[in-house]
């Protein structure tokens, strides 16, 4: 397993949440931690990130008081540059609803897989969610192909939590949006009102250091 390394920073724009109800401020909490790891499978570029840490005790609270959260997590595959910085090669990036029903009293995360279909999984306890977010998100990356297997790269990983009452994710360019909706996403863009990001970067590797699956 590679070495991430956790990074502060001000928080970027990484999707646009169209606000239908409250925000809730997320604080910053001592609980939250991203674990993470590299791999290769099926001739790309894999990368697994446990997300069980930030559900903590105080965001447990908040989704049983109806307020659910969202967690994106983006990963950005990197090259550095000779003399400075970095050239990005690929991005890709998962999002999620974490929600929990009173009545049924069971926990649920809500996957967009097109821009029409969700996909929800439903847990009768907190160990199940637990268990879920800690194996279960896997994003492809890269395919080999598509890098040079002598060049040394990096990878970022960054993943904003947004607490909220009820959301609907969309794009800045939008043209349909009430004056309303429109006003209040330009306050979120500016303010990262309601939001946290926590990001870990790896080490440098080659993709022959890589390991074959998880």
């Amino acid at each position: 397993m590679l070495t991430f390394v956790r990074r502060r920073g001000s928080p970027t724009q990484i999707v646009t949440l169209i606000l239908l109800c409250i925000v809730v401020p997320a604080t910053a909490n001592s609980e939250d931690h991203i674990n993470a790891d590299i791999y290769i499978d099926n001739d790309s570029v894999e990368v697994w990130v446990d997300l069980s840490g930030l559900v903590s005790s105080e965001r447990i609270e908040l989704l049983k008081e109806g307020i659910d959260f969202a967690l994106e997590c983006r990963v950005d595959f990197l090259r550095p540059r000779r003399f400075w910085g970095s050239a990005q090669i690929s991005q890709a990036s998962k999002a999620m609803v974490i929600g929990y029903h009173l009545l049924a009293e069971e926990f649920s995360v809500t996957f967009s897989t097109t821009d029409t279909m969700m996909k929800v999984h439903r847990f009768a306890s907190l160990a199940g969610l637990h268990h879920f977010l800690a194996d279960s998100v896997e994003i492809p990356v890269i395919s080999l192909d598509s890098i040079e297997t002598d060049r040394r790269y990096y990878v970022e990983i960054a993943v904003m939590c947004i607490s909220m009452t009820s959301l609907n994710i969309a794009s800045l360019s939008k043209t349909n949006d009430t004056p309303l909706k429109f006003l209040f996403r330009q306050f979120l863009n500016i303010t990262n009102y309601g939001r946290e990001k926590l990001a870990v970067s790896s080490d440098l590797f080659r993709p022959s250091d890589l390991h074959l699956g998880r």
